[in-house]
């Protein structure tokens, strides 16, 4: 692990994963999940081999950290509601905020769901930070508060997503064709997404 300088955090986890994975959270912590036989000497090979890729993605972070930073202090007592910049000016302004969002996703969800033809259950906004959108076992759909600070057309997007894991319960390639019927432009929304969730996050953090 000598390519890793001390500013970098990494972080073990063993567990019934088939494959390895790396994953950047953060400018200065690495997330190792390795199956349980992996010794540090797997996980040492593992991190030199995908070297190239972690120092280059690790740039991008710090790169879209101070993007996120010049921003918000552009934008100091604003916040995003799908995509316009408001003042704040109504208090407790994360109740107002999960309100206009159920508001929106109460009325969206039904009326994509008849079109796709699946059912759901209930419909709840959290202030979940690991995933902006879920569809349990049940049925159930749950959405992350900072897609309130999203254009609508990326919340569709969102929404049309887990409203395809009622029908399928995984990514396969029957998964992202039916997601592509509803949602041709889905690859460019689903990287604009990626983009700005770390603006989103922030701007809710800074509330």
């Amino acid at each position: 692990m000598e390519f890793l300088d001390t500013n970098h955090r990494i972080i073990i986890k063993k567990s019934f994963v088939k494959n390895a994975r790396i994953t950047l959270k953060s400018p200065g912590e690495i997330h190792v999940s390795v199956p349980y036989f992996y010794t540090q000497a797997n996980i040492s090979d593992l991190l030199v081999t995908h070297r190239s890729w972690i120092e280059k993605h690790l740039a991008m972070l710090v790169k879209n950290n101070l993007e996120t930073k010049n921003i918000l202090d552009q934008h100091i007592g604003e916040i995003l509601i799908f995509g316009f910049w408001e003042k704040i000016d109504k208090k407790p302004i994360k109740s107002h905020l999960k309100k206009t969002l159920l508001e929106y996703l109460n009325i969206t969800v039904n009326e994509k769901a008849k079109q796709m033809g699946v059912e759901y259950k209930q419909i709840s906004v959290r202030e979940n930070k690991s995933r902006l959108g879920s569809c349990s076992y049940e049925n159930n759909l749950g959405f992350s508060l900072a897609l309130i600070c999203a254009p609508k057309e990326l919340i569709d997007y969102v929404i049309i997503h887990e409203l395809a894991h009622i029908r399928y319960k995984d990514h396969s390639k029957s998964f992202w064709q039916y997601v592509s019927e509803y949602c041709p432009m889905w690859k460019q929304k689903r990287a604009t997404l990626k983009k700005n969730v770390n603006l989103y996050l922030n701007l809710l953090d800074s509330l």
